[in-house]
Formats: C-alpha cells, structure tokens, sequence
C-alpha cells in the first residue's frame, strides 16, 4: 500500500496525466483514427487516471447531476445490446469497454479541473495552438498533391472523413475566437484572430456544411448572450445578402445546399433511419443492430448521420428523452455559466456539439473518437464548472 501511495502522489506531484491527457488531445488533429492514438489513451492516459482516482473523484462524479445522467445514458446504451437477439459474447467485450473508455475520458476531464487551478485555460490555449499548426500543415500537404479548390480538404493523417476534421477544427475555432474577444494584450489578440482565420479557412476547404453551419449558431448565440450587437447584425446582413445573391442568379444555391444538382443525402437516410425506429419505438433495436439503408440510388448508408436519431433507433424513445435531458441540463448549465462574463465559451462549444451532431455522427458510446473533443468535451467542462460554481455559492446547490 506504500508502494501504490508512492506512486499516487509522484504522478499526481509531476502531473504526469495533465500532461499525457494535452498530448491525447492533439491526437484529435493528428491521428485520431489511428490505432496509436487509442494506444496512447490506454497506455499514457488511463492507468495514471486511474493510479490517481480516489474518493474525492467518485464523490465529485455522484454530485454532478449531468455527470450522473451521461452515466445513466451510457449504462443505458450498454444494456439494449440485450434486445438484439444476435448479440454474443464479443459484442458485449467490445462495448463494455466503449462504456468504460467514455466514462474514463468524462472522469480524466473532472479529475483535472478539480486537482488543477485554471486547467481548461490551460487547454484551451493548448488547442488553439495545435489546431493552428495542424491547420496550416494539413492545408500545405494535402493540396500539394491535390486539386485546388476542387478536392474537399481531409485533414492530416486519419480523420475518416472532412467532417470530423470539420468539427474538430471548429471547436478550436470556438476557443480562438473568445481567447481574441477576451484577451487584454493587444498582440496576443491579433495572434488568436489569425488562428480563427486559419481554422475558419480549414472548415470551408473541407466544404462541411453542418459544421460551418454550427460554427455560425454556436458564435451567433454566445453573442446573443453577450449582446454583441454588431456582431450579430453583421451575420443578419452576410445571410440576407446571400440569399439575393441566390435570387439573382449571381451564385448558385447548389454550391453549399446541395451536391451533383441535388440536395443531401441526408434526409433520405433520416427518412428511411425513421422508418426503422417507428418498429420499435419504445426500447429501440439495440446499440449494435443493424442501422444500414439503402438509398434510392443504390448505395448504402452504414448510419444515420443524426447522433439525435441514430440514439432514438438504438434506444428508443426512453435513450432519445435520456439524450435529450442530457442536453438540456448541458444548456442549462452553460446559461448559468454565461453570466460570468469570461465564461460564455462553455455555451458556445456545447451548442457547436450539439448542432454538429444534428448532420452527423451515430453511436456516443465510442472508444477514443473525435467526438470526444467536440461533444463530451464541452458536457465534461460544463459537469467540472457546475461543481465549482456550486461550491462558491451553497445557496444556489439548495435551489436545484
């Protein structure tokens, strides 16, 4: 017992996981598909997570009411593997570990912001700079080899696909843009605002509609809230002459709605996703059935490209009121956060996840995926801030 107390506190005094969780967090504009970025989650990440977890930890998590419900969602998610009849004994492994792995990863971000002062300051001026240079580094090498502009960008190394790089991208485009709007130093502010240009031109090389699209909600809203007038008018004024552009003809409507002269995809899928959950509206087909359509051109779509749907087909509409109350309470949360004048970022990226996983996305109980950083993120900060706003003011833990 010593021994293991020895090891505790060498990891916790030379914060040996705030370190190794920053560099697993790079991994997302790396490699976040590759089998060394869950290797270094396993490796490098969980077990000092896990030497270091003690009591407090656990209490923190029990007093969380959003950190209980995303628990209650994901034991959820978990258990209607039963209601598929084809469901075997590896199925079951592989999502018990999904289930531990996204819990872990929710935990790793409450343990830090308990135990470190300021860490999401940290991370957040951590992510600007990576994003920044794996921006710049994936634009330079993918059209070196690439038709410019007439190849979507796919960002370095393995992001599956331009929308999660597009996702990714646009959280830290978030973070950029306040780090600029709150920033005292005059440098420092022109230095964020490049960053904001540089991953704002990320996401419309990849030419991802539903991030840039939540990109524009996201920071529409959180100036909502600060009553940025001028900020707020200017969107107004870009979206009324986009659409008389349309009108006369100067630009194309195909150009961002739709592809090939027809419009997405999508609301097929979503039609054809919703066929299949009205068979089994209550309790859904379970997390590891069968969710491919067959459109009406003859391809297939492997998932509902709708987190909010795909979790209505696996769960029912028991899973789908659990999501949904799991993002109320994270919007709740956020407004409670937004009053504070600095904290208006947490709103910001949490509506960025969440309208993201409007257009895309399928299971949330994943190993180490990109929309870790771009929806459990935001909800793990918000579950971190309500524990220290609750702590300075009693009066208003009575209140909830």
């Amino acid at each position: 017992m010593r021994v293991l107390h020895t090891i505790r506190q060498g990891i916790a005094t030379k914060k040996i996981l705030s370190i190794t969780f920053l560099l697993f967090l790079t991994g997302f504009f790396f490699f976040p598909g590759a089998n060394l970025h869950k290797i270094f989650f396993y490796v490098a990440v969980l077990p000092p997570f896990l030497l270091t977890l003690g009591r407090s930890d656990i209490r923190q998590l029990l007093n969380s009411r959003l950190a209980i419900l995303c628990l209650i969602y994901w034991l959820y998610s978990f258990l209607t593997i039963t209601w598929n009849p084809e469901t075997d004994a590896a199925d079951v492994g592989k999502l018990l570990l999904r289930l531990i792995n996204t819990a872990c990863f929710f935990g790793i971000v409450l343990h830090l912001m308990r135990i470190t002062r300021d860490y999401d300051r940290v991370l957040f001026q951590w992510l600007c700079w990576i994003a920044a240079g794996s921006a710049v580094f994936s634009i330079v090498y993918f059209y070196s080899s690439h038709p410019f502009p007439q190849v979507r960008l796919e960002n370095c190394c393995q992001l599956h696909h331009p929308i999660l790089g597009a996702s990714a991208y646009g959280l830290g485009a978030i973070i950029s843009y306040y780090r600029f709007i709150f920033e005292p130093d005059r440098n420092r502010r022109r230095l964020y605002l490049l960053i904001f240009f540089i991953l704002l031109g990320d996401i419309l090389l990849t030419q991802s509609r539903g991030p840039l699209l939540a990109l524009v909600a996201a920071l529409g809203a959180g100036e909502m809230v600060r009553k940025n007038v001028r900020l707020i008018a200017s969107l107004v004024v870009i979206g009324i002459g986009y659409v008389v552009l349309v009108y006369f003809d100067v630009i194309e409507l195909s150009r961002f709605f739709t592809r090939n002269n027809l419009f997405s995809y999508r609301l097929e899928i979503w039609h054809l996703t919703w066929e299949k959950i009205l068979t089994a509206p209550w309790f859904g087909h379970g997390i590891n059935s069968d969710e491919t359509v067959l459109l009406s051109v003859g391809e297939y779509a492997l998932h509902a490209h709708n987190a909010y749907l795909a979790s209505l087909l696996y769960g029912g509409l028991i899973g789908g009121l659990l999501l949904l109350t799991i993002c109320l309470v994270s919007l709740v949360e956020g407004l409670k956060q937004a009053h504070s004048r600095h904290q208006v970022i947490y709103l910001a990226m949490l509506l960025f996840g969440l309208v993201c996983m409007l257009t895309d996305g399928n299971q949330l109980l994943t190993n180490p995926r990109p929309l870790w950083l771009f929806f459990w993120f935001p909800i793990a900060l918000l579950a971190a801030r309500q524990q220290v706003r609750r702590a300075q003011h009693p009066a208003s833990r009575k209140e909830e």
